[in-house]
């Protein structure tokens, strides 16, 4: 049975939902000290003739403001990262309390030794009773339960004294702290606190720990490298987001998870509450990672200059201590800070930890054997996960995801046509089959004409016209002609526009215009340039709308529209969608209607059961001219090795240096050496595809695709 949300939500370790309005009291206290006179910032106007009320009036403001005011603040913060579900109101500011001592004990609870510096457990029960005792407020207010304690689910509470921050536990001693106004007492999970000195994000994560029981995320002494400026468990200075995991647990982003191969969408976690779960079923729920997709555009994380998909690993396997370190980890893209930053208590951080695809260092696939991050369980076994391709940082992101067993991205299936929108291809009508009438890989290209009949040219130099699901339906096949001794062979793409013109673009990089029948009749071929970093064979559609605006679709999962010889004229790449375990390759041509709609006509790959493709490169990423191994395995659909399997690459760049044929021995694997290119491609992000076909004849055709990113430096 697929998993489901369900089983990954769960609490874990004291963290559950949390969601509501929660009260919050913040004490302000202070010792009874000239020099610990509360902090205002530089500027404030005639700070040298102000009061000691004025002072404290002035920082009490501030410190409000830092808490429940408008943006930027705690409250808005917990508003942001919850989408809504969880905020927090003003229970009480106290004025700034001035300790006192009690002459019962043999302290001075009134010195800067004793609220600086001595045990905070004692004095944390201490300062819950000094509430009471020296303002208006009463906790039983917050006895929603009337069971005669006040808990964290009912009140937090933070304590704040002049300084900065600093110090070691929260928790209180006695736990239940003895209240006045309640019969049984205050008890907390930790009383949160912090100087009046730091920020309002740090105060947010503080109160984390005592509101939501989620652990810190920074450097320890175990050589943990915390998850840097992408979790207000770890970075607490600016006000970055909660990592995804707390989300999840806290009842706020509601995941998906992945139980088959295919494209997936993210739009940024900062806005929308997605996230995607990756995991392999015979691990349980335990172990899985979680994709999110990080775009800060004007959210509290506006200062963060990294964009991306960050990729985290959960192990939730020990509650031991330090629980949340041995339960959440980062995979950085660009690989974890350097040694010499992993200080205790720090939370270093890179500008390249997300996976975005502008970028050669971190555009690579992430799988179990890529380099610098790769995708293992915490035991260090691989996950048998992948991500076959990185989209350019985006607040929509689009991801091929590859769940156990690895495959690599499946392009087997029968021929099929769908309906949708230049963005969303199967946005109106699912894939439903279509008759070609010949093999599907025998058809260069397809185009709509006026009275929406579809046509369909052949690599035999045959054309006809029928109906988006029956070829020949109008038309038998008649013979067609290609201008300047060209072959069908040399055809990208074919479509037709509003004034039934038939335009045909090439492989050489050029267009022409005529007929069904004269594909040169009307104008010679003549030059086309593309969307930039992207070459003619990067086209695997092309349709014109009633508009007469031409839009050409790429195998890296992207369109854009232009005119027929400058195909991003009017508007610059944006990705589209495809159907699950579909990718562009799959793409015969597309074709747009008299109303606009999108029709688009999938390849098949043979009959009978398909060849599973299961394909890695040894290393991952590589430095231009160095030499990698290309391992593939060619399985049933149970996973069974197959012999005797044609295994056949090519590569968009480089040089095989063994045979570019294979036959598969009884272990179904075979292996090839490949030489990377001199240089970084221009293309494909400074990729390189390596496309795998594997053929026997009693099955269908297994394809495959290995991503290899080429990274800068010398051979």
């Amino acid at each position: 049975m697929p998993s489901v949300a369900s089983d990954f939500v769960a609490p874990f370790a004291g963290v559950r939902q949390v969601t509501g309005t929660l009260p919050v009291l913040v004490i302000l206290l202070r010792p009874d000290s000239p020099s610990d006179s509360p902090y205002l910032p530089p500027g404030t106007p005639q700070i040298q003739n102000l009061t000691q009320a004025q002072i404290d009036a002035l920082s009490r403001d501030r410190l409000r403001k830092q808490i429940f005011g408008p943006r930027k603040s705690v409250s808005t913060y917990f508003n942001e990262i919850s989408y809504g579900a969880f905020n927090i109101e003003e229970a009480m500011v106290t004025p700034w309390l001035v300790a006192r001592d009690d002459p019962a004990t043999a302290v001075d609870e009134s010195s800067h030794a004793f609220i600086h510096t001595s045990d905070i457990y004692k004095k944390g029960a201490w300062i819950i009773r000094q509430v009471e005792a020296m303002t208006t407020f009463r906790f039983s207010r917050y006895d929603r339960n009337n069971d005669g304690r006040v808990t964290e689910d009912e009140l937090g509470v933070i304590w704040i004294y002049p300084g900065v921050y600093g110090g070691i536990g929260r928790e209180t001693d006695p736990a239940l702290v003895k209240v006045p106004s309640l019969s049984k007492g205050v008890q907390l999970n930790m009383l949160a606190r912090a100087g009046d000195q730091s920020s309002w994000a740090l105060m947010a994560h503080e109160l984390a720990h005592q509101i939501f029981r989620l652990g810190d995320l920074y450097v320890d002494k175990a050589g943990y490298p915390g998850v840097g400026a992408l979790s207000l468990m770890c970075d607490q200075g600016d006000g970055t987001h909660l990592d995804p995991w707390g989300k999840m647990k806290l009842g706020w982003l509601k995941p998906t998870v992945i139980n088959e191969d295919g494209w997936y969408a993210l739009s940024d976690v900062e806005t929308w509450p997605q996230a995607l779960i990756l995991h392999d079923p015979k691990r349980g729920a335990r172990d899985y990672f979680i994709v999110e997709n990080r775009w800060p555009g004007q959210s509290h994380e506006d200062f963060l200059t990294m964009r991306g998909l960050a990729i985290w690993r959960v192990s939730e396997r020990d509650t031991s201590g330090n629980w949340a370190r041995k339960t959440i980890d980062l995979v950085w893209a660009g690989g974890p800070p350097p040694s010499q930053q992993l200080t205790p208590g720090q939370c270093p951080s890179r500008d390249d930890a997300l996976f975005d695809g502008d970028s050669v260092a971190t555009g690579y696939a992430p799988t179990p054997y890529s380099s610098p991050g790769r995708l293992v369980w915490g035991d260090g076994t691989p996950s048998g996960i992948a991500i076959w391709h990185i989209s350019r940082a985006s607040n929509n992101a689009r991801l091929y995801v590859d769940v156990p067993p690895m495959q690599g991205p499946s392009m087997v299936g029968p021929a099929v046509a769908m309906t949708g929108s230049t963005r969303a291809l199967d946005a109106h009508e699912p894939p439903y089959f279509f008759q070609p009438g010949r093999r599907s890989d025998d058809i260069v290209g397809m185009g709509i004409a006026s009275d929406n009949h579809v046509y369909a040219w052949y690599r035999d130099g045959m054309v006809s016209s029928g109906t988006a699901a029956d070829l020949g339906r109008y038309r038998a096949p008649y013979p067609y002609s290609i201008p300047g001794g060209r072959t069908p062979k040399d055809i990208l793409a074919v479509d037709i526009a509003s004034d039934d013109h038939v335009y045909a673009w090439y492989r050489d990089g050029t267009v022409s215009a005529g007929t069904t029948r004269d594909l040169g009749a009307y104008r010679p071929p003549a030059s086309f340039t593309l969307a930039p970093g992207r070459v003619a064979l990067d086209i695997v559609g092309i349709g014109i709308a009633q508009d007469d605006r031409v839009y050409a679709w790429y195998r890296d999962g992207m369109v854009s529209s232009g005119t027929s010889r400058d195909l991003d004229a009017y508007r610059a790449v944006y990705p589209f969608s495809l159907p699950l375990g579909r990718v562009p390759d799959n793409i015969i041509d597309v074709g747009i209607d008299t109303n606009d709609r999108v029709h688009s006509w999938l390849k098949a790959n043979g009959t009978g059961a398909p060849i599973i493709v299961t394909a890695y490169a040894t290393p991952g990423g590589l430095a231009p001219g160095k030499r990698t191994t290309l391992t593939i395995k060619a399985a049933d659909s149970q996973g069974r090795p197959l012999e005797n399997v044609a295994v056949v690459v090519g590569a968009s760049a480089g040089a095989f240096a063994t045979a570019t044929r294979l036959i598969t021995g009884e272990d179904g694997l075979a292996e090839f050496t490949w030489l990377a290119p001199p240089s970084v491609p221009s293309s494909y992000d400074g990729r390189v595809l390596i496309e795998i076909r594997a053929t026997r004849h009693d099955l269908s055709d297994g394809r495959g695709l290995v991503d290899v990113p080429i990274l800068s430096g010398s051979p």
